[in-house]
């Protein structure tokens, strides 16, 4: 596709040149036709030319949605090579009235300055580029110098492209030779020829320059750009890079094999003919359809593209963008409104929407509360639905005015209204009333609840109110109510009556201001004290102040407020002087009972209730007057069977006591257990007169026994059983199994769940873990028992197992759950499980034995190939020992001086001069020899040790450079810091500790950082940041390339070293992919102002390659392995270069 326009061109050009000498044959008029004719056909290649330069980049800019991108993209390539001294590409947009130009490359450096008023005489192909239009004019430029140009609109923006060259340079050269051949006559004219030949070929060489900037830029656009034949069958002409993603094919391939899209895509015969239907509409078509990749994989793509005309024949030219995660989002949204409409739908309350004082959307509890359809309601307004007047006698329209005004300021208000349904019943309800924007749409959410019963139960309670007042007040009892000082704020009649002092006298005075005799209100304000600071009510002995020889028995308890609160207290006196003899014994029981935690109640023969106390009532909810005379079966639960009620009643009918715990039932339906026992009390006769129950609520004990034993076994987060509860049915299974059964444990791990947490919170993490606890139960199934028995870690207990392939094919299916994203408050958060798995008896006959197996297989399949499943073998066993052995042996490697630093020389590209050097930590232990820093290191950063070890190397390497800066050779000494030690909030102070102990300036230690460091904690890692660039240490990020660095990334930290990783210097040499990269991240280093180390350089064509990049310095076997203290020193003071450039010797 792109190679069309440089072909046209040559072959013009050499139309010109066979014209020209066979011109030296014809008269000189022949020859100025011959001339004239070559200029048209020179104007048409020209504007063919610039079109489908203007085509292909508009349709190469649309891919671009970010302007730097698009900036930084152009600047990239030399778009105007091809176009001579004057032409130029210029990409243009609206801004505020007036015409800004982007890019126009032979101005780059006044782009700030170079605007054009929209309707200006001046820049005339950007005016019509920027109103839609396509095509080619003559026309003045932003300078106002005459142009040949083609424009065009860049599709999906604001943006106009235009390609132009100046008139008076297009013409110059044909109408100079058209003079020159006619004043000269034909031998000049062949040599007007021949330059016109020369001047083709210099052209051509632009062309396939230009070719080769587009393919380029076409190739990293994320798609798939091709051009078909027009007419049917539509064979395929051009297809980018982007196709390998979609069909597992190299371009070349595809257009040889001529692949057939269409077998790939869903619903392939109304997608073409809906192709067919746009495309005999108009040049262009926007078709959205799900294709299948090479895997069988559905996916979704939008497919964009256009008729383009042209004198060798119509063709079509599109693209096709991956839009599977917005149709995919769009999926779940369409399910979420689902969700929220069936609440809507079967809300019990009403709920509708208005937009200002009109109804425009309400649920059918809505249209039930009024009385109406739904329908009826739309399009008016709830004062329609209310009486003139409200309860308090303000208008029902003023008072809805005055609320709308008040939701518009506080967002959100409560009110109660009275309503009136279609056939006139009037309701109260209580109004919820919010203010919503909805696509810059203000609207009101009001949710209705009809409170006419609870208003009914309000007057009900205040006329009881009143008739318990009119009681108090009637009664011949003695009531007061005191406050928590002990001052009387109620006395009722009896009080006067019984004291002989008015009621007024009472109010607000203590007994102390009304009883002369000291002892007498000394006596009451103990007792009162006492009832309050136990919070019990008590029923007392007293003697009347004013009477000593009348007796009073009162019943004090605290009053308290709605929320609990004590506030004062009440009592109630009776004059109990010429009963108290005949009655002493029966109060005191009667006190007894009332007061009892225990519930305790009285039956007559049959079961009927005859007293119940305040327990009772306490407990069960029952009133007294709610019981009495009902049967005690209301307490019935049915939660005992036939044979418990069978053994009660014989018991019963024997004479005996019957003792067991019941489950009853309260008023509102929980239910509750209490250890009761039943007595018969018998008449003279023998025969049961009536039944006492006595009875302690076990409520209490056995939630705290629930409490205790969910807090011991199960996860407080996921609900689901723990570490504890798993290894202890685990443990059961193995001692329950027979011997031909096999019990599995399998360990599941979130692979780098930590990058969760950092990336989107705490909160985020915590709901992917108890999602994943139902994918992870969801694929085991019910038999199975699931727990959490880490922070990222989970345990399944498989108590029979037929065979490993079951094991294996449930593994498969838990990984394969967690392919698809969580949808954590609308962001795709995605992660991968690691499982490991073992099985008794073969790997371990305890609890303790399988989940270490099984650990230890999950670990092994981390390391090996993360998101993969490992079954435990002796083999796995033997590597945990081992490891065990490596991590027993780092936890006294440094105090046993065990440790040693080795240092690699950076060698400067250009000249052989060594520069720096890195650290390279080496571990020699007594009984395993040298291990390898790929065998102890990872070790060292999962148990933490890798922060003590890496201060170490901190110290050694500011030792060493100290050592050879005071010879006079000093160079920087590169360390790495591993994350954890970014996480470590000392970090800066241990680095400015090491530099002050050996007196050794800043420059001299380059931290080197690997790109995973960028997502650990991110608040610490800024604060270690801040303080490493205070302390003047160099930066350097090291294997860039391999990790999760950006451009962002790279302009945010004081960086100063780029490290590129020796993963792309194996085959520099040979491949044109690893030098395009290390190119690319070289010019990326420059324009940062970096300087670039390569690491694993190993021979000297991989030098040579290095060295052509521009990269600055080098390191690797080529020069020198990683040398001994001793050594090293040794190759510094052996000179400033490494052997001249060549590789080292030893």
């Amino acid at each position: 596709m792109l190679t069309a326009p440089a072909i046209s061109a040559r072959r013009a050009y050499r139309k010109f040149v066979a014209i020209a000498v066979l011109s030296t044959l014809i008269p000189l008029l022949s020859l100025l036709a011959g001339g004239t004719y070559l200029y048209n056909q020179a104007l048409n290649h020209q504007v063919t030319f610039l079109q489908d330069e203007v085509n292909n980049l508009a349709r190469v800019l649309s891919a671009f949605g970010d302007e730097a991108e698009l900036r930084q993209a152009l600047q990239s390539l030399d778009l105007a090579r091809g176009l001579g001294h004057t032409g130029e590409i210029l990409v243009a947009r609206h801004d505020d009235g007036q015409l800004q130009f982007l890019v126009a490359q032979k101005f780059e450096q006044r782009l700030q300055e170079l605007t054009v008023a929209r309707n200006a005489k001046r820049a005339e192909p950007m005016q019509r580029a920027l109103s839609g239009d396509i095509g080619w004019m003559t026309g003045l430029d932003y300078d106002g110098e005459e142009v040949l140009a083609a424009f065009a609109p860049v599709q999906g923006t604001s943006l106009g492209v235009v390609a132009k060259i100046d008139e008076a340079e297009f013409n110059e050269p044909y109408w100079g030779a058209t003079l020159f051949i006619a004043a000269l006559a034909l031998p000049l004219m062949a040599a007007g020829s021949l330059w016109v030949v020369r001047t083709g070929s210099s052209v051509s060489a632009e062309l396939r320059h230009k070719q080769v900037s587009l393919e380029v830029l076409l190739s990293s656009v994320p798609g798939v750009v091709y051009r078909t034949n027009y007419e049917p069958p539509r064979a395929l002409m051009f297809v980018s890079d982007g196709v390998e993603e979609f069909l597992g094919l190299r371009p070349a391939e595809v257009l040889h094999r001529q692949i057939n899209f269409w077998s790939r895509i869903d619903d392939a015969d109304r997608i073409r003919r809906e192709l067919e239907t746009q495309l005999s509409q108009g040049k262009s078509y926007d078709l959205t359809y799900r294709l299948r990749l090479a895997n069988g994989e559905p996916r979704w793509v939008r497919d964009q593209g256009r008729r383009v005309r042209s004198d060798s024949g119509d063709y079509i030219e599109g693209f096709i963008a991956d839009v599977d995660g917005t149709m995919r989002a769009l999926e779940r949204v369409e399910v979420s409104e689902q969700r929220y409409r069936g609440l809507f739908d079967n809300a019990n309350d009403g709920i509708f929407m208005m937009e200002g004082m009109v109804f425009t959307e309400c649920n059918p509890r809505t249209a039930d509360l009024f009385g109406t359809a739904a329908e009826n309601l739309l399009g008016k307004s709830p004062v329609d639905f209310s009486p003139d007047y409200q309860p308090d006698g303000t208008s029902s329209a003023e008072r809805a005015s005055e609320l709308i005004q008040r939701v518009d300021t506080e967002q959100a208000i409560r009110f109660e209204w009275r309503h009136r349904r279609l056939n006139g019943e009037e309701f109260d309800a209580e109004v919820s009333l919010s203010k919503l924007v909805i696509d810059q749409r203000t609207l009101l959410l009001a949710v209705v609840r009809d409170i006419t019963e609870q208003q009914s139960l309000a007057r009900e309670s205040a006329a009881r109110h009143a008739i318990l007042q009119s009681v108090f007040d009637n009664t011949t009892d003695a009531v007061f109510v005191k406050d928590d000082e002990g001052r009387y704020l109620y006395v009722n009649n009896a009080v006067t009556d019984l004291t002989g002092i008015e009621r007024d006298a009472f109010i607000g005075r203590a007994d102390r201001d009304i009883w002369p005799i000291a002892s007498a209100w000394q006596a009451i304000e103990a007792k009162d004290r006492a009832v309050l600071d136990t919070g019990r009510t008590e029923t007392v002995e007293e003697t009347n102040p004013n009477a000593p020889s009348c007796s009073l028995l009162t019943t004090k308890g605290v009053v308290r407020d709605v929320r609990g609160r004590r506030i004062g207290l009440f009592g109630i006196s009776r004059d109990i002087t010429e009963l108290k003899a005949a009655h002493q014994r029966l109060g005191f029981l009667s006190q007894a009972l009332d007061q009892a935690e225990d519930i305790v109640f009285v039956t007559d023969s049959n079961g009927y209730l005859e007293y119940v106390n305040g327990a009772f009532e306490r407990i069960t909810g029952y009133t007294e007057a709610e019981v009495l005379g009902r049967h005690a079966k209301l307490l019935k639960s049915d939660q005992h069977n036939v044979e418990f009620y069978q053994e009660l009643r014989s018991t019963l009918l024997s004479g005996n006591s019957f003792s067991s715990i019941f489950i009853n039932r309260r008023k509102n339906g929980e239910l509750f257990q209490n250890h009761q026992t039943i007595t018969p009390v018998l008449s003279s006769s023998g025969e049961p007169r009536h039944y006492l129950a006595v009875g302690k609520d076990l409520s209490e004990r056995l939630n705290l026994e629930e409490k205790l034993y969910r807090a011991s076994y199960f996860d407080p987060l996921t609900k689901g059983p723990n570490r504890l509860m798993l290894r202890e049915e685990l443990q059961a299974a193995i001692e329950h199994r027979d011997s031909k059964q096999t019990v599995a444990f399998m360990v599941i791990d979130l692979h780098r769940f930590q990058r969760i947490n950092d990336t989107f919170g705490n909160s985020a993490g915590d709901r992917v873990l108890r999602k994943s606890l139902e994918r992870i139960q969801h694929q085991a199934g019910d038999s199975a028992v699931v727990g959490r028995i880490g922070s990222d870690e989970f345990g399944i207990i498989l108590r029979q197992v037929e065979s490993l392939y079951e094991l294996t094919r449930l593994a498969e299916k838990i990984q394969q759950s967690f392919s698809h994203a969580f949808n954590i408050e609308g962001r795709a958060v995605f992660t991968r499980v690691n499982v490991g798995i073992s099985v008794a008896p073969d790997d371990g006959d305890s609890a303790e034995d399988l989940l270490f197996s099984a650990d230890s297989a999950m670990i092994e399949a981390k390391q090996a190939k993360p998101g993969s499943h490992q079954f435990f073998s002796q083999e796995l066993r033997n590597r945990a020992s081992r490891r065990l052995m490596i991590e027993d042996g780092l936890r006294e490697a440094v105090a046993k001086h065990q440790f040693e630093l080795h240092y690699q020389p950076k060698v400067r590209a250009s000249t052989g001069e060594t520069v720096g050097a890195e650290a390279l930590l080496r571990w020699r232990h007594p009984e395993m020899g040298w291990v390898s820093p790929g065998e102890f290191i990872p070790v060292a950063e999962e148990t933490g040790m890798i922060v003590e070890i890496g201060y170490w190397v901190v110290g050694e390497a500011c030792r060493m450079a100290a050592q050879l800066h005071n010879v006079g050779k000093g160079i920087p000494i590169a360390i790495n810091l591993s994350p954890k030690q970014f996480d470590d909030p000392h970090l800066g102070d241990e680095i400015r500790h090491a530099l002050d102990r050996e007196g050794l300036a800043s420059n001299q230690i380059e931290c080197e950082i690997t790109e995973s460091t960028f997502v650990s904690n991110a608040e610490v890692f800024n604060t270690n940041l801040g303080v490493l660039r205070e302390i003047g240490v160099t930066l350097a990020i090291d294997d860039f390339g391999t990790g999760y660095s950006s451009l962002s990334h790279l302009k945010r930290l004081p960086v100063s070293v780029l490290k590129i990783d020796r993963s792309f210097i194996g085959d520099i040499a040979v491949s044109e992919d690893d030098q395009a990269l290390v190119r690319s991240m070289v010019a990326i280093a420059d324009s940062l102002s970096l300087k670039t180390v390569v690491e694993g350089v190993e021979d000297e064509q991989q030098l040579r390659m290095i060295q052509r990049l521009g990269c600055d310095v080098v390191q690797g076997f080529y020069f020198s392995r990683g040398l001994p203290e001793h050594d090293f020193q040794q190759w510094i003071s052996a000179g400033a270069t490494a052997n001249g450039g060549r590789p080292a010797t030893s």
